[in-house]
C-alpha cells in the first residue's frame, strides 16, 4: 500500500500511455524485487525491554511485547565457559585472548557464536571477543515467520503478530530456505518447517545452523560435523572435525590446522592448506599465510590478491575492508587500496554505505570513502532494505541513508 502510493505520479503516466484497462498490471511490475522487499520486510524494535516489529517508515506492526535474546552471562555456564575465561559489565562479556587460545575451550567457545548474538564482535585492540548484553533482540522473518521469545521459550509469530508455532523451544532461529534450525535441551537440534513439523522424525543433532541459500546446512553429530539438504539427506556425511556454512557453492573444512573448501556436492574444491581462511564472497575469499599475511583467493584457489594485509575481511559490492598497521581501509577485488586505511574498525559495504569507526564513533561512508553521515554512534550495523540499526548510549533505532532516524533508539 505505501509502495502504492509512493509510486501514484508513475502511475497515473502509466495509465495515460498504456491504457486504462491493463495499467495497473502493468504499473505494478515496475516494483523491483529489492522494492518489493523493502516494503514488505519488518524490522526488531524494542521498547520498555520488550520486542516487537515495525516497518521501513518507522511505523509498529507488532507491539513490543517479547522477551529479549536470553542474557549472555546465562548462556556461558550452560556450555561450559568457566568465569575465568570472561569478564562481565553492565553491557557487554568480554571473552579473553588466553581463553579464545585454550584448546579445552574451543568446542564451547564455538557453540556460542553459533548462538549469532547481535553486536558480538573482535576487539583488536585489547585482543577480546566482545558480545553485546544490551543487544538482545527477537529473530527476523522471512516472507512469514518470525522467531520470538515469551515466558522464557521460543516460537513463531506470523506479520499479524499471531502464534503461528508454539512456544516451546529453547533456541529458535530465523527460517532460511523454508526450514528453520530449533534446539530443545532434552533432545537437542532438529529442523522444522513453516507448520512445525520437523524436518526427519527421528534426527537430532548436537548442533545445527541454518540452510544457506544453496540448500545445505551444516550438523553435527558425535562430535563431527556434516552436511544436509533440505530433504534432510547427507550430502557430506559427518567425519569432519570442523565445516563451515555454504557461500558462493563453497564450506570451509579442517584437516589438521590447515583449511580449505568442499563444494556444494561435497567434493574436494580447493585443498586444506591455508593456515586460515574465510568464506567466499563476491567471488573471493580471504586467507592466512603462515606468517600471518592475509591474501586472497578465488572458488579454485587460485590467488587473486597477494598477502600484504593484517587483517582481511570479506568482499560486498565490490570492496573489502582489510588493516593494515593498526587502520583498516578497503581494496578492489584487483588488490588496489581505494579508501586509504584510517578507520578502527570497518564493516562491509550494504546498498552504497559501510559502517567505519573512527576515534571512539561510527558513521558511515560511500564508495568514495566521503563520511556520508558522520560519527556520532556507539555501534553502527550496515543497511538494509534502506535502513540500518544504530545503538546510542545502549539504546537501539534505525537511521535512513540520510543518517534521519527512521526509529529514535529506545530500550
Amino acid at each position: 500500500m505505501f509502495g502504492l502510493f509512493r509510486t501514484l505520479p508513475a502511475l497515473i503516466l502509466c495509465i495515460l500511455s498504456t491504457g486504462l484497462l491493463f495499467s495497473f498490471s502493468a504499473c505494478q511490475k515496475d516494483i523491483t524485487p529489492e522494492e518489493q522487499e523493502r516494503l514488505s520486510r519488518l524490522f526488531p524494535i524494542v521498547k520498555d525491554g520488550k520486542w516487537g516489529f515495525m516497518n521501513y517508515q518507522g511505523k509498529v506492526i507488532i507491539e513490543p511485547q517479547f522477551e529479549p535474546q536470553e542474557d549472555v552471562v546465562d548462556i556461558l555456564p550452560r556450555l561450559g565457559i568457566p568465569k575465568r575465561a570472561y569478564v562481565v559489565t553492565d553491557s557487554s562479556v568480554y571473552i579473553l585472548e588466553s581463553s579464545l587460545q585454550d584448546p579445552a575451550l574451543k568446542l564451547a567457545l564455538k557453540r556460542l557464536w553459533a548462538y549469532d548474538l547481535l553486536g558480538q564482535h573482535f576487539n583488536m585492540e585489547k585482543n577480546e571477543f566482545v558480545v553485546n548484553r544490551r543487544l538482545r533482540p527477537v529473530g527476523e522473518f522471512d516472507d512469514t515467520l518470525a522467531p520470538v521469545r515469551l515466558h522464557g521459550k521460543w516460537g513463531y509469530i506470523n506479520k499479524s503478530g499471531e502464534m503461528a508455532i508454539p512456544f516451546q523451544y529453547d533456541v529458535a532461529k530465523s527460517f532460511s530456505q523454508g526450514l528453520a534450525a530449533v534446539y530443545q535441551s532434552s533432545q537437542g537440534w532438529s529442523f522444522i518447517t513453516h507448520k512445525g513439523t520437523r524436518l526427519s522424525a527421528d534426527k537430532y543433532y548436537e548442533e545445527a545452523d541454518s540452510f544457506s541459500a544453496d540448500g545445505l546446512a551444516r550438523v553435527r553429530v558425535n562430535g563431527k560435523w556434516g552436511i544436509i539438504n533440505t530433504k534432510g539427506k547427507w550430502v557430506v556425511k559427518p567425519k569432519l572435525p570442523f565445516v563451515g556454512n555454504y557461500s558462493e557453492g563453497r564450506a570451509l573444512f579442517k584437516i589438521g590446522a590447515r583449511t580449505g573448501f568442499i563444494n556444494t556436492s561435497g567434493a574436494l574444491a580447493v585443498p586444506p592448506k591455508f593456515h586460515s581462511l574465510s568464506s567466499l564472497s563476491g567471488g573471493l575469499a580471504a586467507y592466512q599465510t603462515d606468517k600471518g599475511w592475509w591474501g586472497y583467493i578465488d572458488a579454485y584457489g587460485t590467488p587473486a590478491i597477494d598477502p600484504q594485509f593484517d587483517d582481511a575481511n570479506p568482499f560486498s559490492e565490490g570492496m573489502a575492508s582489510v588493516r593494515i598497521g593498526q587502520h583498516y581501509g578497503y581494496t578492489n577485488s584487483r588488490g588496489t587500496l581505494v579508501i586509504s586505511p584510517t578507520y578502527i574498525q570497518a564493516f562491509s559495504f550494504k546498498e552504497g554505505l559501510a559502517p567505519v569507526k573512527k576515534d571512539v564513533s561510527w558513521g558511515y561512508i560511500d564508495p568514495s570513502g566521503k563520511m556520508v553521515i558522520p560519527s556520532r554512534y556507539d555501534w553502527a550495523y550496515p543497511f538494509r532494505s534502506g535502513i540500518a540499526p544504530v545503538e546510542v548510549k545502549g539504546q537501539f533505532g534505525y537511521i535512513d541513508k540520510k543518517g534521519n532516524y527512521v526509529w529514535e533508539p529506545t530500550s
